[in-house]
């Protein structure tokens, strides 16, 4: 079995953020899908409003949708990687990754199941050899067995398979945090998605845990499967979109991380404390006791007394009505309860403040 993907990327310019424990990211998004009929192709055209995303499917036939985007073979052996790279080196179009789908299962071989470590290693020199990047989609077990083990100099792409735990986003956050931290510290360049899947969540649970997993990774994959295949009622093309228009919602905010310096001057580098009667502000809001408006007054605050410094935004909507999005609201509360820090709550201002919604 060999698997194909799809892959767009940006590269976006401007000032990197410097927050400390938070990675530049861009939010791509990819789908696995065992079908890709004309609905889910034009669907997938339509939420692609950046060149950033990926699609993953079963056939190389669907890379003619996505003529202009990076594309990714790969398999779940090192015998599969061989043969995806032939298909590639003989493909019409440029394929850039090969990735090891190396799991506990009947595809992968018992010897390479016995020896991950060593296998993620042959992998690469094979794939780094014949000229391609080389990604892993370790089971989830694989990846915690082995994370601290594997050679990340060697992998230039990560899906962590979050899928099952999805619904637990706290463990999600804590679980991609450790991984993003010692893949990052051998190798910041490797690129990490987070996979969740509309089998094992809902549509609401799918978006928390994106929400979650964003801060510490590249992008998110979400599997897909089709009704026919496995049982899935939330597979629905209804919902699908739903969770793509959430996370086109959420590119702003990842757009912020690499456009914006959350500080300008020398403390670059220093961790950003928030006053605590902020925190109880963010908690009330985040209960409906007060509103955008005197929420905004907290935010407005720290930026003026430069406990938060940001290049200053212009806008003619002064006296329009501050309405801040869900997600933030999802934010102050997990502030609030101490489940995410000072500096990844920083973010969401910084939103706030990159698109208006909040005037300096």
């Amino acid at each position: 079995m060999i698997f194909f993907a799809l892959m767009i990327f940006v590269h976006p310019t401007g000032n990197i953020l410097n927050i400390d424990a938070i990675w530049e990211s861009r939010l791509h998004f990819g789908i696995f899908t065992t079908s890709m009929d004309d609905d889910l192709i034009n669907l997938l055209q339509k939420q692609q409003t950046e060149a950033d995303d990926i699609v993953i499917g079963s056939e190389t036939k669907y890379f003619k949708h996505f003529e202009g985007n990076r594309k990714v073979m790969g398999g779940p052996s090192l015998h599969h990687l061989q043969k995806a790279i032939e298909l590639a080196d003989s493909s019409p179009y440029k394929i850039s990754i090969i990735a090891y789908d190396i799991e506990h299962w009947e595809l992968t071989p018992i010897d390479e199941q016995n020896n991950p470590v060593g296998s993620i290693s042959k992998g690469a020199s094979i794939v780094h050899s014949a000229g391609y990047k080389f990604g892993i989609a370790p089971d989830l077990r694989y990846l915690l067995d082995n994370y601290q083990k594997i050679n990340w100099k060697e992998v230039d792409f990560l899906v962590m398979q979050m899928q099952r735990k999805a619904a637990d986003t706290q463990y999600l956050a804590s679980t991609v945090e450790s991984v993003t931290k010692v893949v990052r510290s051998m190798n910041p360049e490797t690129e990490i998605f987070v996979q969740v899947a509309l089998r094992f969540t809902d549509v609401e649970q799918t978006m928390a845990a994106i929400e979650r997993a964003r801060y510490f990774a590249d992008g998110i994959i979400i599997v897909y499967i089709p009704s026919g295949f496995v049982p899935c009622p939330n597979c629905t093309l209804e919902n699908l979109e739903t969770v793509l228009v959430s996370i086109n919602s959420m590119r702003l905010h990842s757009s912020s991380k690499t456009d914006i310096p959350i500080t300008e001057n020398d403390q670059t580098n220093q961790k950003i404390k928030i006053p605590d009667w902020v925190r109880n502000n963010a908690k009330w809001w985040s209960e409906g006791s007060i509103g955008d408006n005197h929420f905004a007054l907290g935010i407005q605050y720290m930026i003026k007394t430069e406990i938060i410094k940001i290049p200053i935004t212009e806008n003619d909507q002064t006296n329009q009505k501050i309405k801040i999005p869900d997600w933030v609201r999802n934010n102050a509360k997990w502030w609030s309860e101490g489940s995410i820090g000072d500096n990844e709550f920083a973010l969401g201002i910084q939103y706030l403040i990159k698109i208006g919604i909040i005037l300096v």
